[in-house]
């Protein structure tokens, strides 16, 4: 549509210019009476005037024409708008939140005691505070079963909330 409006706006200024040389010939030519002149440039005069709004009405549509095509290039474009990178989820399902709260609690104490801890030469600070929350996690897994066995939908999904909550703050906090 671009290379026809272009096509149509090159043969309209072809005949504007032709139609304002006939007129200059016309008015320039002795010979003509003065009544047939002013019906050949009246008839010119409205080839030009039909020339000019027909060129005005195909410059917008070529404009249009080119904004539409502008649009389709940048959208068609494909972006990298930001790097693929791999990163950390938890999981959002109750029964997968169980089980990942249990495997952070398992896998964080690997069975070792505080005084183990300390041994290992951790700060007594930083023990107490995991232990603090390595417990509060445990306490909340010893109530699962029961949540399960009695169907109690709101106070497991409290409790996953909650083992969610000491896994956020176990990762925050150490890792």
């Amino acid at each position: 549509q671009i290379v026809a409006s272009n096509t149509e706006l090159g043969d309209i200024n072809d005949r504007i210019s032709s139609a304002v040389k006939q007129q200059q010939s016309i008015i320039d030519d002795k010979n003509i009476s003065a009544t047939d002149k002013l019906i050949v440039i009246s008839s010119l005069n409205n080839t030009i005037s039909f020339s000019e709004q027909r060129r005005g009405t195909v410059q917008q549509e070529l404009f249009q024409n080119q904004q539409l095509l502008s649009l389709a290039e940048n959208v068609e474009v494909s972006k990298i708008v930001q790097a693929a990178a791999a990163s950390r989820t938890t999981a959002t399902s109750r029964r997968n939140a169980a089980a990942i709260g249990f495997a952070c609690v398992s896998h964080f104490t690997k069975g070792a005691s505080q005084e183990e801890l300390l041994a290992a030469g951790l700060e007594r600070a930083l023990v107490e505070d995991f232990r603090r929350l390595i417990d509060g996690a445990l306490a909340s897994l010893d109530q699962v079963p029961a949540a399960v066995e009695k169907r109690d939908d709101d106070l497991l999904h409290r409790l996953l909330i909650e083992l969610r909550s000491f896994d956020h703050l176990l990762a925050f906090r150490y890792g």
